[in-house]
């Protein structure tokens, strides 16, 4: 199931968001959309022996393994699968990455079909156990949720998630850090999305076309198509923060609606068709995928027998 080529990263592996969910602090990034595999991973998805199919399955295990693991401590946790952000597009009309979609919904955040929408995180049972909690009971639950230390550096964004959390994950969907093969293949994937394609010659002059196709539809000022989601996105949790900060500005008006949410779709998605189909005048999505393709492919040729050897090993 393809998305628009460009976007950040699409390894398998990635596609639970909020794996770290409740941990705090870490800067939201854009939900993460299916994406054709290129070659490095095909070898990844061998290797792990599941896919972005298998996310909402997977995260109930987990869930339920950090649940037992929590029980063995004395705790009580709830299962609780609502605060990840798992999407079946194929269940979605029109599909997303068609254009019918972004002159609908956009790029799905301001608006949004309903299998695109998930609970807030905050809604968790746990939530509730954790509050009538004294503090120092809800250290150690904290601690033996999420490592020790998530007292005090998980807002930092650099803590070394532990605990429950940690060993459930691990159990379900491996330890990258003691598989250095996985963690290479990944990081390589993650590099190629972030860094390397972009910069490929073909895709720049792509770029170059859709930036000044943009610019004659109205939307001057984006460098590429990353530039003008991640833009769509900005805006987007800028109004939920301008919310949090005022209740009062999230209050459901006579119209069903909230005040600025309906203007800030109607944005969104004439941004998104500008930029659907501006990708399609410059056949940017074909470039950045044969560059992703070919770079993806050039690290495969170079590590085959040790790919090989790992998939033989872990499947």
């Amino acid at each position: 199931m393809a998305r628009r080529a460009g976007g950040a990263g699409g390894a398998v592996g990635v596609a639970l968001l909020a794996l770290v969910t409740g941990c705090g602090g870490q800067e939201p990034e854009p939900p993460p959309t299916a994406v054709e595999p290129g070659p490095a991973e095909v070898y990844l998805e061998a290797g792990t022996g599941y896919s972005s199919d298998d996310a909402p399955e997977l995260t109930m295990q987990m869930e339920e393994l950090v649940a037992a693991c929590m029980s063995e401590q004395g705790f009580d946790y709830v299962p609780y699968v609502e605060g990840y952000v798992m999407i079946d597009e194929a269940a979605i009309d029109p599909p997303p990455g068609s254009r019918a979609f972004a002159e609908q919904f956009g790029y799905g955040f301001a608006a949004a079909p309903e299998g695109m929408r998930s609970e807030s995180p905050g809604r968790s049972p746990n939530d509730a156990i954790m509050a009538a909690m004294s503090p120092e009971a809800l250290d150690s639950y904290v601690r033996a949720l999420w490592g020790d230390d998530a007292g005090e550096g998980a807002s930092d964004g650099d803590a070394e998630l532990g605990g429950c959390f940690r060993a459930a994950r691990n159990e379900v969907f491996g330890d990258r850090e003691t598989d250095h093969v996985r963690a290479g293949l990944e990081d390589e994937i993650a590099r190629i999305d972030a860094e390397v394609a972009p910069t490929d010659p073909a895709v720049m002059a792509a770029a170059a076309e859709w930036s000044e196709c943009m610019a004659d539809a109205g939307h001057p000022g984006y460098a590429s198509p990353p530039d003008a989601e991640q833009a769509a996105w900005a805006a987007w949790l800028a109004f939920n923060d301008g919310i949090a900060a005022d209740p009062t500005l999230g209050e459901v008006g006579p119209d069903g609606g909230i005040a600025g949410e309906g203007d800030l779709a109607t944005r969104e998605a004439s941004l998104a068709t500008a930029d659907w189909d501006c990708r399609a005048d410059t056949d940017y999505d074909a470039a950045w995928g044969a560059a992703r393709d070919r770079l993806q492919q050039e690290y495969v040729d170079a590590h085959r027998a040790e790919l090989d050897a790992w998939v033989e090993q872990v499947s």
